[in-house]
């Protein structure tokens, strides 16, 4: 079989069956993937072209558009007021040496309670510190990328090469455990990512690959072992597979440092191919062909979230096409509709789960995919 120009963009399954000289049957599956080649250099790419951007600008300009518009650009502004990168790494290096003296001590022995969570305040101020930063430079990115605001493009360019220096996103309480990352590193990868591609132009090569290399070591790499290669979550029903593995998947397929790199000791496309097929999993597992959902709507709405940045960038960058219905996104509307009290505004709940509806913003692209209103 040979590929052609014309195939369909995406992942194959590759069935290779026989016979041992005992005559028993033998097959093996692998997973192939089909893409387009990746331009490096080519920025942004992951959800739109700087083709598009003049079309998203008279968008922002429209009736319907300035709305979310100004409210964007007020987000963005907010974090510029936040504290500045150096008090976040102080913040980050305190409770870092905090956790250190209880966590690595060498003499330490792992009774019960040294498995138990941090403090909440002391735990939400580590989510806080890798959350804001990430998030502030995606926000200021945006608008730098399409308004050309120099203030929210300087402000996204420092908080990319800050972040990306530090020595690490993850809590060792985490780490104690044997564990590598947690899905809010994967969407603190994630939001770098999408910031990085939107000011490439800002960034010169000596900083680019000292952003690239940080989300690799920090977010990407570390990911892809927790949740592939120590399969995390072995039943793959948990939105935490969106958010760390497919906010781990977008932020390498924004960085050229990445992919670029070839040779024998590359596990770029391993990386790529690995994430996603975790990502899939997930989707077999909860998106079933009725609509259904292994978890309740709440946390349905947070995987959508990251679930459409994800098939977007894939489908985007790799060409990657039709993976909505493959995976049954398509349908996953159905499962709100099915659990709602008060349609759109209350849903049958469980567990720690909310039972209301919020904005469905997080199902924006799957609608345009789908085409049902």
């Amino acid at each position: 079989f040979h590929f052609s120009d014309a195939q369909k963009r995406g992942p194959y399954t590759l069935i290779v069956e026989g016979a041992d000289p005992q005559g028993n049957m033998l097959c093996a599956k692998a997973r192939l993937w089909l893409t387009n080649p990746i331009k490096t250099g080519a920025h942004p790419r992951l959800f739109f072209a700087g083709d598009d951007l003049k079309r998203l600008r008279t968008r922002a300009g429209s009736v319907e558009g300035k709305k979310i518009w100004d409210a964007i650009v007020s987000r963005a502004a907010s974090y510029r007021e936040m504290p500045n990168m150096r008090l976040w790494h102080d913040g980050l290096t305190l409770i870092s040496t905090k956790a250190c003296r209880v966590f690595k001590n060498p003499d330490m022995r792992l009774w019960h309670e040294d498995y138990l969570l941090p403090d909440a305040p002391a735990f939400n101020t580590w989510y806080s510190i890798i959350r804001d930063p990430s998030v502030g430079a995606m926000y200021n990115a945006l608008v730098y990328a399409i308004a050309g605001d120099a203030q929210a493009g300087a402000w996204a360019k420092q908080a990319l090469t800050t972040m990306a220096g530090w020595d690490q996103w993850l809590h060792p309480w985490f780490s104690a455990q044997g564990r590598s990352s947690y899905y809010p590193v994967g969407m603190a990868a994630m939001n770098l990512g999408i910031a990085y591609d939107l000011v490439y132009d800002l960034l010169n090569k000596d900083e680019r690959a000292l952003v690239c290399r940080g989300i690799m070591k920090n977010g990407i790499a570390n990911t892809w072992e927790e949740y592939f290669l120590n399969n995390r979550i072995p039943n793959n029903t948990s939105n935490w597979i969106s958010h760390a593995a497919g906010g781990a998947l977008i932020a390498l397929l924004a960085c050229d440092e990445g992919l670029e790199t070839d040779g024998p000791d590359s596990k770029a496309d391993l990386y790529v191919a690995t994430l996603a097929e975790k990502c899939f999993e997930l989707a077999r597992w909860t998106m079933r062909e009725d609509g259904g959902y292994g978890e309740d709507y709440s946390y349905q709405d947070f995987t959508m979230s990251t679930a459409q940045l994800t098939l977007s960038s894939l489908e985007q960058v790799l060409g990657a096409d039709g993976l909505v219905s493959t995976l049954n996104y398509d349908r996953a509307h159905m499962y709100p509709i099915y659990a709602s009290i008060r349609p759109g505004h209350d849903v049958l709940a469980m567990g720690d789960a909310e039972d209301h509806r919020p904005p469905a913003s997080s199902w924006a692209w799957f609608a345009r995919q789908s085409g049902d209103p």
